[in-house]
């Protein structure tokens, strides 16, 4: 099979998981609970910390090189993007969700 036979099939399905997994995020942060918003990003930076340890060890251990130790970086830091977009999607909706609690609270106390 071709390389662009196997985009076609697979592109597809990598975009439906990154939907699929940014609305599950967006969900569990409209949680009460604070945890549930934390789960996504949590497994994806063990993830990213498990795919980037054995390039930071090949960088120190067998010859140390600005070079390889700056891709190992490199690898950690796009590694930990969906982390990073996770995180933010995270607190944006806990602070319309504090915010709205502020506001709630602020019209039972006009009430009373």
């Amino acid at each position: 099979m071709s390389i662009i036979k196997t985009a076609i099939i697979i592109l597809p399905i990598v975009l439906a998981m990154i939907v699929g997994l940014t609305f599950l995020q967006v969900y569990l942060s409209k949680k009460e609970s604070k945890i549930p918003g934390l789960i996504l990003p949590s497994i994806f930076f063990i993830l990213s910390v498990f795919y980037s340890v054995p390039n930071f060890q090949n960088a120190l251990n067998f010859s140390f090189s600005p070079g390889a130790f700056f891709a190992s970086v490199m690898i950690l830091l796009v590694c930990n993007a969906p982390t990073i977009i996770y995180v933010l999607i995270y607190l944006h909706l806990r602070n319309k969700i504090n915010k709205a609690s502020e506001i709630n609270k602020m019209n039972v106390q006009d009430l009373d």
